[in-house]
């Protein structure tokens, strides 16, 4: 797959931003949200979110959005990824937007995989959580 360079880092692709659909749980601790993303065995109470991730090697993380239900969630990320800045339009956003069914039809024509968690772990791993610190009151 090719890289892309924009402004001293690479990308993976195209796409700046991946966004993922999580099971998680949030707690706040002096001041701090703490999201935990469960990508194995949630807990039973748990919550869901969007999180985002940079596009690049190591992928950190760049917001999460809580949600109380998967459908909530995932109609968010349908309304919000289409907007997904691109490297080939110089950071900013196609404009216009285009609707999600041409979007995952946009991936697919163009061989653009999916946040995957499995990437970023050591093989054999098992129970994979990722921690995701904003301060209170923090938008992103």
């Amino acid at each position: 797959m090719e890289k892309f360079a924009f402004n001293g880092e690479v990308y993976n692709d195209d796409r700046m931003y991946l966004l993922c659909v999580c099971r998680c749980t949030v707690k706040e601790e002096d001041g701090v949200i703490v999201t935990t993303i469960y990508h194995d065995n949630p807990p039973l109470h748990h919550e869901w979110c969007v999180a985002t991730f940079k596009n690049t090697i190591r992928a950190p993380s760049t917001r999460v959005d809580h949600f109380n239900t998967e459908y909530d969630a995932i109609e968010y990320m349908k309304k919000v990824e289409p907007g997904t800045p691109l490297v080939s339009l110089s950071g900013c956003s196609p404009n216009p937007t285009i609707q999600y069914d041409q979007y995952m039809q946009w991936k697919e024509e163009n061989n653009l995989r999916a946040y995957n968690y499995k990437d970023y772990y050591m093989e054999g791993g098992h129970n994979h959580t990722e921690k995701i610190f904003q301060n209170k009151g923090n938008d992103s």
